[in-house]
């Protein structure tokens, strides 16, 4: 499409590194973004975290928080996740993943 993307990356950042230097933000064709985003995550698989952005079920939540746990403390060396930076089952995800995860937002430009 003709839609512009750009793409964020959870780095380990200090703290009190500036909002520019912990977001990547290129405008983009979304084609190119997600290119570009495979050649950045050195290979390996890369697993897509979709989900509303309300929980449903009253367990839904940390049925999410305990899957980002074990999944990410499993894969986090072998595979990249990648999420479209939303609130709900998303930001749940990338919030419990374990801290050397390979953990990318890709989100709409503007």
């Amino acid at each position: 499409g003709d839609e512009d993307a750009g793409v964020t990356d959870k780095s380990g950042a200090s703290s009190s590194a500036s909002l520019e230097e912990k977001v990547l933000v290129i405008k983009e064709k979304v084609e190119d973004a997600a290119a570009r985003v495979r050649r950045e995550v050195k290979g390996g698989p890369c697993i897509c975290i979709l989900g509303g952005t309300a929980f449903q079920g009253a367990d839904s939540e940390a049925m999410v928080q305990a899957i980002a746990s074990a999944v990410s403390l499993r894969l986090a060396r072998q595979a990249s996740f990648i999420t479209g930076g939303m609130a709900g089952v998303q930001q749940t995800f990338a919030e419990h993943c374990c801290s050397n995860t390979r953990l990318w937002h890709l989100v709409p430009h503007g």
